[in-house]
């Protein structure tokens, strides 16, 4: 044939990585998809408090009073957004990987077996060639949420959310309980 064995094999090896790339893209948009109203609720409860705020049942606190207090409240909710929003990125590609590595294991799994059935000599190009792309992508897989301690930067961000929070509730519940002055 006009077109060699190591075209076709380049050929693909290039279609694997970029049906891999997309299959992660697309796991990704699964995730986002299904998680996008996840968090809405957290939204509803920081506009309710301050809605609370607004109408000022506590009549110690003045109108001046009660703006600072709104200020540093949507202040926090910022800050709060930054963490949970590296949360859900860092979710989001751990999700992915630890989504796509069973299948990529499978796949090596596979054609080890058929290389150890033949030996590395006698195995065809192809599924060496595939052994060595697929070991690739399931050892990036694996080891990439360890090498850049995916788990810990989501428990990091999720405790400091969470602390912003609670810092939140403190202020909201100063204004509903503050001393008269």
């Amino acid at each position: 044939s006009s077109v060699s064995k190591w075209t076709y094999l380049c050929l693909s090896i290039l279609i694997i990585i970029v049906l891999t790339a997309g299959t992660f893209y697309r796991v990704i948009d699964n995730f986002d998809a299904s998680s996008r109203n996840s968090l809405d609720y957290l939204d509803r409860s920081h506009q309710i408090n301050v809605d609370i705020l607004k109408k000022n049942h506590s009549s110690e606190l003045d109108a001046e009073q009660i703006t600072v207090l709104e200020k540093k409240l949507n202040g926090i909710e910022e800050l709060k957004g930054h963490h949970i929003h590296l949360v859900r990125l860092l979710f989001r590609n751990n999700y992915a990987l630890l989504t796509l590595f069973p299948f990529l294991s499978a796949i090596t799994a596979i054609l080890t077996f058929f290389i150890a059935q033949r030996g590395w000599t006698d195995s065809s190009m192809f599924v060496r060639a595939y052994f060595v792309l697929f070991t690739t992508l399931t050892a990036l897989t694996g080891i990439y949420p360890e090498v850049y301690q995916q788990e810990d930067s989501i428990e990091k961000n999720l405790s400091t959310y969470h602390q912003y929070r609670n810092l939140q509730k403190a202020i909201f519940n100063y204004s509903l309980t503050a001393p008269i002055m």
